[in-house]
């Protein structure tokens, strides 16, 4: 996956960027706690918030690029 996939296939299910944010502080929090391995955690956002497969990996994607250093 890519920025440019991800971003397409939160389109298709609705998710801007307010939503998007408001899943960021759930997947901030559940890193926090540190109840499970973060590569668990799209699972975690189907069966808590209902998003689909898809989606949950996409919202995952671009919460996990946050930790990238940007490039100059």
């Amino acid at each position: 996956m890519n920025i440019e996939q991800a971003n397409e296939i939160l389109a298709q299910h609705h998710i801007d960027q307010e939503a998007l944010d408001d899943f960021f502080d759930e997947l901030w929090g559940l890193r926090e706690s540190g109840d499970m391995n973060m590569l668990e955690s799209p699972r975690w956002l189907e069966d808590e918030f209902d998003v689909p497969k898809k989606a949950a990996r996409a919202i995952f994607y671009k919460w996990a690029k946050t930790f990238e250093e940007p490039t100059s």
